[in-house]
């Protein structure tokens, strides 16, 4: 299973995103957002948001709003992890 955070510089939610996973012992490939050749990327895979973080799992994306609730991990998200073997 693939993970990528997609983050802009001095983001807190993309900290606490990829905090959160390094507690669940996922090191996800972090890719800046301010990068042309992410942005690339992700306009290639139809993703078309300024908003970061944008988390990649495999070939599904989850914007900023489908990834917390309040400060945590959504529970979808996780059940998604633990279906890929990650954790």
């Amino acid at each position: 299973m693939n993970v990528i955070v997609f983050r802009l510089e001095l983001c807190p939610m993309c900290e606490l995103l990829i905090k959160q996973l390094n507690q669940l012992d996922i090191v996800p490939i972090v890719k800046d957002m301010q990068n042309s050749e992410s942005m690339a990327e992700l306009l290639v895979d139809g993703v078309y948001t300024q908003n970061a973080p944008v988390l990649k799992i495999d070939d599904e994306y989850f914007y900023d709003n489908m990834i917390f609730d309040n400060d945590k991990l959504k529970n979808n998200i996780i059940k998604i992890l633990k279906k890929g073997d990650i954790l």
